[in-house]
């Protein structure tokens, strides 16, 4: 039997690899604008007749990837953006993983009534909309803006921010991650303004650190955060909601929250992708035996 699993954790963003060794495992983690780009193409018919070229080789290519033995995918929001970006032509079952959180790592190790304050943590990417939570928290309630910065589209956010913040602003670029848990530990709520996140990584490391969550009802925010009291549409709404929740009308959902996010640990990752690879190992076994796999290659 062969001891070896080739896991893509990139199917999205370069399928052209598949042609040179088909996966055993595709762990999905779709692009922010996968669905912006999907409806840009299907939108216009000169578009589509534009596009016709690329997608007969995309054709090919899927019929290929209908053939991987295991799909995994890091939500089902993604799912639903990964199959329409397809136009329903990745006919493959498709398993739903949770991306790893070292939960226990991010723990709160502050006492709840000396918190404080708003904090984000985001990439300074454009469509992570800084500017709708400069919106929301306005002149008055204190923010603290924590992100990397390394992209040149990034860099250029952040010189933009500095521009547009208020004094009760704070930014804080490519911090080490060990001030970032002091940071969260001290903070009472965690604002999350992304356009489409597929998952939302950040979101789960708050919730542990103890914050309450306030997030854009938009992407995979709905799975992470299952309470719809704490998520909004545009910055107006958002606005009561971080007031709300900065004097405490919503700590009575913490230990709701603690409980849910249990799913998004290490250790539920790790059995269930061992799970997964112990599958793919069973594909493996039947190519050693004889069985033919080339309906899968």
């Amino acid at each position: 039997m062969r001891g070896d699993v080739f896991v893509d954790l990139t199917p999205a963003d370069c399928l052209g690899a598949t042609y040179f060794r088909l996966p055993d495992i595709a762990y999905w983690n779709p692009p922010p604008d996968f669905r912006q780009y999907t409806r840009y193409i299907l939108g216009s018919p000169l578009r589509r007749a534009l596009f016709t070229p690329f997608s007969v080789a995309l054709a090919r290519l899927l019929d290929r990837m209908n053939k991987i033995p295991l799909h995994l995918v890091n939500s089902n929001y993604s799912e639903a953006v990964i199959r329409e970006y397809y136009d329903g032509r990745l006919h493959a079952k498709m398993n739903v993983l949770y991306p790893p959180v070292d939960i226990q790592a991010w723990a709160s190790r502050s006492i709840p009534n000396e918190r404080k304050g708003v904090i984000s943590v985001a990439r300074f990417s454009p469509w992570k909309r800084h500017g709708m939570q400069l919106q929301i928290v306005g002149n008055d309630l204190s923010l603290t803006m924590v992100g990397g910065a390394r992209a040149p589209i990034e860099i250029q956010t952040v010189q933009t921010l500095k521009l547009m913040k208020p004094d009760n602003v704070r930014l804080f670029v490519n911090l080490p991650i060990q001030n970032l848990q002091r940071l969260l530990w001290t903070s009472k709520v965690f604002l999350h303004t992304a356009d489409t996140e597929p998952f939302g990584l950040s979101i789960v490391e708050a919730m542990a650190a103890g914050c309450v969550p306030v997030i854009r009802r938009c992407g995979g925010a709905d799975e992470v955060v299952p309470v719809r009291e704490l998520t909004f549409t545009n910055a107006s709404e958002a606005q009561g909601i971080v007031r709300r929740a900065l004097i405490g009308d919503f700590d009575h959902y913490l230990p709701q929250l603690q409980e849910h996010i249990r799913k998004f640990d290490e250790s539920v990752f790790s059995n269930k992708f061992l799970a997964a690879v112990n599958q793919a190992g069973h594909w493996h076994m039947q190519a050693e035996t004889g069985e033919s796999r080339e309906d899968v290659r």
